[in-house]
């Protein structure tokens, strides 16, 4: 294996162990989410020499430009499945919904988002998005893709208690008030 080989392999290993020497773990949480009008509340010195990095945070745009050719790359591969199942019909449809949710980001980023010069990140929380490793990487190609799926998944369970709650308080409020208006719906108007 070539040098550059080796270094590629090292460098989220040695962006974590920088990390966690630097910072103790709280003040590496705090450094990531500095970025835009946030990236002045660093925590001081909190990465040594490096404390003062930052890149341009239009710099976001890689994080879904490089997401969306890895999923096109997975939704390419599982085209040529010499048999598709269901589960596979239906992973190439989660597929293509977090392409066009990729691709709708880029672009929000490169073309609608204007970011001001001093919109920033820290240089070495942006590395690290770029270049994961350990953790749920070593169990799934892409955990980043489960966590946003859990995500969605909990807002999906959220919606729905929502909703049967709507409707178990409109039914609340009809038999408590006799003069309630029974034309009026539980949370979408003229809906439900």
């Amino acid at each position: 294996m070539d040098v550059c080989g080796v270094l590629a392999d090292a460098l989220p290993v040695l962006l974590q162990l920088y990390w966690i020497l630097c910072t103790g773990g709280e003040a590496a949480v705090i450094l990531s989410a500095c970025r835009g009008k946030l990236v002045d509340m660093k925590p001081p010195k909190a990465f040594g020499p490096l404390s003062d990095w930052t890149v341009p945070q239009k710099w976001f745009a890689h994080f879904y430009a490089i997401g969306a050719l890895c999923t096109l790359a997975i939704f390419g591969a599982e085209l040529h499945l010499p048999s598709p199942t269901p589960a596979t019909k239906l992973s190439l449809l989660a597929l293509a919904a977090f392409e066009i949710h990729l691709v709708r980001r880029y672009l929000e980023t490169t073309v609608l988002m204007r970011y001001p010069p001093t919109a920033r990140m820290h240089g070495i929380a942006y590395v690290y998005g770029l270049r994961q490793g350990g953790g749920l990487f070593e169990l799934v190609s892409c955990p980043h893709y489960f966590a946003e799926i859990v995500i969605y998944g909990g807002l999906a369970l959220l919606v729905v208690n929502l909703i049967l709650a709507a409707g178990m308080t409109q039914r609340w409020y009809r038999r408590q008030f006799k003069s309630y208006p029974p034309r009026r719906k539980a949370l979408v108007p003229w809906v439900y």
